[in-house]
């Protein structure tokens, strides 16, 4: 879980940023976080990115299914905020599933991730999103559509302390 003092930072950086960026500025940041990730992935073995530092803790595998998983819903719920919806569908269906299975190949699963981060870029190539609708985010509350974009920077980066705790796990296969 995150504390008071992480989700105020958090969602103050979300804000703030979101506030005074440029919409492809958010993107490169996103896409940065993205790079990453990907630069911890792309030298992994299958069995490196199998490896997990516990039962309670994801594999290299799982993180990139999560993210790729993540990506289009938030693309989604983007676009529907852009629309002045206010996501009702995910209020009623939820976010995707927090654990995915581990079988996402890594790096094509964070293909999937840009190519929903490239879709909004075009989406917002000469306009900004509406940030008039909100949809509340399960630790950092209510979040416009500008936020919830670089939102998904903070998620990547989140991820990929998770892929960096693995490997310098002392198990860690060689």
């Amino acid at each position: 879980m995150v504390s008071e003092d992480i989700r105020g930072q958090v969602l103050s950086y979300l804000q703030g940023q979101a506030a005074k960026l440029s919409y492809s500025e958010l993107a490169d940041r996103v896409e940065t976080a993205l790079d990453d990730l990907e630069g911890l992935l792309r030298p992994m073995s299958d069995e490196q990115a199998r490896f997990s530092a516990g039962p309670d803790e994801w594999s290299s595998r799982e993180v990139a299914g999560h993210v790729a998983m993540y990506a289009p819903s938030v693309s989604q719920l983007i676009g529907l905020l852009d629309s002045g919806e206010d996501g009702a569908y995910y209020r009623e269906q939820g976010m995707p599933p927090e654990r995915p299975s581990g079988e996402h190949e890594p790096l094509a699963a964070l293909a999937v991730a840009r190519d929903e981060l490239e879709g909004l870029r075009r989406r917002f190539a000469d306009r900004d999103p509406n940030t008039e609708k909100t949809f509340p985010h399960p630790f950092f509350g209510e979040l416009n559509a500008r936020e919830w974009t670089l939102f998904l920077r903070v998620h990547a980066i989140d991820h990929t302390n998770q892929v960096k705790a693995n490997v310098a796990h002392a198990d860690y296969p060689a």
